[in-house]
């Protein structure tokens, strides 16, 4: 007995010793494990609640208590991000409901949807709220639009802490792990030119930050300004519930105190407690309407950055901040000057009478480009046959080649189908000519090739929608005639709208038989003049588009020669009482090479039956035809009744 007893005194000095001895993981190891689990929260909503109490004295002797509570949904898919706030302030004890009719209640959305950020505000007494706009960039960041420091972000920092502690000059795990509830965690310190931190990372839950301990230095950089001298910010983060959820450690509830230190006495700071009510891993975003600003009333003020003019919302759309009396006086106005200053022929169309062409002062760039829309919006669904005669040419020859194509082009404002013949009168003729199609059917792009025979015939498929912009923009002869000019793949009212410079003439100029507008832009894709023609539905009639090297094309990749476009003769056909586009000459010259066409549109119904159609059912490609699918390689799949299958016949589902 005696003996056993010295073996267990030996085990209880030596164990501790051992424990000590074994080696420490380095931080980038323990970083490394924990942006593995961030990484796994992909896409996901999550919900929370957050209260929050603080003060502050700003200025010294205007002490004052701070109490607020704020429920938000968070969602996110990798990409694009919403976050829905419903928050209630006070500056005593909060004594009241949370409901959203209190006087105390704001709501705010956060919206990036992968090309523009949206902000949009109400409180009760502006129920119909405002919406912020911008165009140019994601204004917005996971990092910091909620609980920040739930998602490992801290003091104000741009990137998750892992990013932000693996560029840090100095950086070492402590040799003993310490206790956080009832759990050992590894404990980093680390000092960045920014910030000093401590984190303990708990490897019972995923290696999650358990704990973590920050204060940003004098003189650094915080939320986008330089700390002045003798101020400081800190904060202190416990987390008090962790949940499994699908396999992932998730950080649920969790309390953070933090604040800031001014010279003279000011102060503010507060303690902030979370708690995640739902936290759901790969929802479907799509089924939820996550990434749509659905919620915002007709009426609504809108402000787009960067444009000087004011909007309204309505179903959608931005409508100009001018009331319809107004409309309708600017459209008194323009008919006016029309006729006094153009005079007018037995047919009512605009002549020159050689006096001054003026612009009415109150229309703008802007202006017309809305009006523009309206027209487009009409022709977001339509079925056209047309006929194109196209030729090369360079500095040395005079001609290269001539080519014809028939097609047909179907849309639906989402869908597309194209469907194109071409020959050359060499290697292909009217009688045997080339074939291909593409389809955009709302979820995939199929695009198939014709070879001579059905063993150089393939099809490629991709659920990459802007595949689907870059086909029509490139492939269908008649994109100009929808405003997207030779090099862009948006159309030419949307690049304007984030032009650096826009100006509209003071004089209007004769395109034609008509009295044209014109907008001359400088944006970050080249220089455009755009004639807009008041008589055919403020269509455009005419396109210039200058762009030098270094100018951003096609997906916003810099050219690397100077190019120009050019858009002319322009042929208008009123169909259904809209005027609509039937005829142009398109010119793109490149490096002293030009392509040049005549696009005719000889069929085009506006809002047709595409169902009984089949506008956008891929019933063009035979069986048997080879398939590709983006990332595959080696595997020899086919095309067959509408389907792709392998050797042995089994489905594919792309």
């Amino acid at each position: 007995m005696g003996r056993f007893a010295l073996v267990i005194s030996w085990l209880l000095l030596v164990l501790p010793v051992c424990a000590l001895s074994q080696e420490q993981p380095s931080a980038l190891y323990l970083l490394r494990r924990y942006a593995d689990t961030q990484d796994k929260l992909q896409s996901f909503r999550i919900v929370t609640e957050t209260s929050i109490e603080g003060r502050s004295k700003m200025p010294p002797g205007t002490d004052q208590e701070h109490h607020t509570v704020r429920h938000s949904d968070l969602r996110y898919d990798g990409n694009r991000l919403s976050i829905r706030l419903d928050r209630w302030f006070h500056t005593d004890s909060i004594n009241e409901p949370l409901t959203k009719d209190s006087d105390s209640y704001n709501y705010t959305r956060y919206l990036w949807d992968g090309k523009s950020s949206f902000s949009y505000s109400k409180n009760r007494d502006n129920k119909l709220g405002v919406v912020i706009i911008n165009k140019h960039k994601n204004a917005f960041t996971i990092e910091k639009i909620t609980e920040p420091i739930m998602m490992g972000v801290f003091l104000g920092a741009d990137e998750r802490i892992d990013k932000v502690l693996r560029k840090a000059d100095e950086k070492f795990v402590r040799g003993q792990m310490e206790r956080v509830g009832d759990f050992d965690c590894y404990v980093i310190d680390a000092e960045t030119k920014d910030a000093g931190y401590t984190l303990w990372i708990d490897p019972a839950h995923g290696y999650n930050i358990a704990k973590a301990e920050g204060k940003r230095k004098e003189g650094s950089s915080f939320l986008g300004q330089l700390l002045p001298k003798g101020v400081s910010f800190f904060s202190h983060f416990k987390v008090d519930r962790f949940e499994k959820i699908e396999g992932v450690w998730v950080p649920m509830e969790g309390v953070e105190t933090g604040g800031s230190k001014w010279p003279g006495g000011k102060y503010s700071e507060g303690t902030l407690h979370y708690k995640r009510t739902a936290v759901i891993p790969n929802p479907d975003h799509e089924v939820l309407g996550s990434f749509v600003l659905d919620e915002v009333p007709n009426g609504a003020t809108v402000l787009v950055m960067g444009v000087p003019a004011k909007y309204t919302w309505q179903d959608g759309e931005l409508i100009p901040d001018i009331d319809k009396e107004a409309v309708d006086e600017l459209d008194k106005i323009t008919d006016k000057l029309m006729a006094e200053k153009h005079g007018s022929d037995v047919n009512g169309v605009a002549a020159d009478t050689g006096k001054d062409n003026l612009v009415p002062d109150n229309l703008t760039a802007l202006d017309l480009l809305v009006r523009f829309r309206a027209t487009q919006n009409k022709l977001k669904s339509f079925a056209a046959k047309a006929e194109t005669v196209i030729e090369h040419a360079d500095s040395v020859r005079k001609s290269g080649g001539r080519k014809r194509e028939l097609c047909e082009f179907s849309f639906d404002g989402e869908r597309v189908c194209h469907r194109r013949f071409s020959w050359d009168g060499v290697f292909t003729t009217r009688e045997k000519p080339a074939y291909e199609s593409f389809l955009w059917d709302g979820k995939a792009l199929i695009q198939y090739r014709q070879g001579s025979n059905a063993t150089n015939s393939s099809v490629f498929i991709t659920r990459d929608k802007g595949k689907k912009e870059q086909m029509v923009a490139t492939r269908y002869k008649g994109a100009p005639l929808m405003g997207i000019c030779g090099g862009d793949y948006e159309r030419v009212d949307l690049i304007l709208g984030k032009a650096s410079r826009i100006s509209l003439r003071d004089r209007t100029e004769l395109v034609g038989k008509s009295w044209c507008y014109v907008i001359d832009a400088e944006t970050q894709r080249g220089n455009y003049s755009v004639w807009i023609d008041p008589e055919h539905g403020c269509n455009i009639s005419e396109i210039k588009v200058q762009r030098a090297k270094g100018d951003m094309i096609y997906e916003g990749r810099p050219a690397e020669t100077r190019m120009s476009f050019t858009l002319r003769n322009v042929r208008f056909e009123e169909i259904d009482d809209v005027w609509v586009p039937m005829e142009a000459d398109i010119e793109q010259i490149r490096d002293g090479q030009s392509t040049s066409c005549r696009h005719k549109r000889t069929k085009m119904i506006l809002n047709p039956d595409h169902k009984t159609l089949g506008s956008f059912v891929a019933d063009d490609i035979p069986n048997g035809t080879s398939v590709v699918l983006p990332g595959v390689y080696g595997e020899q799949y086919k095309w067959h009744n509408g389907k792709v299958v392998t050797k042995d016949g089994s489905n594919v589902s792309f």
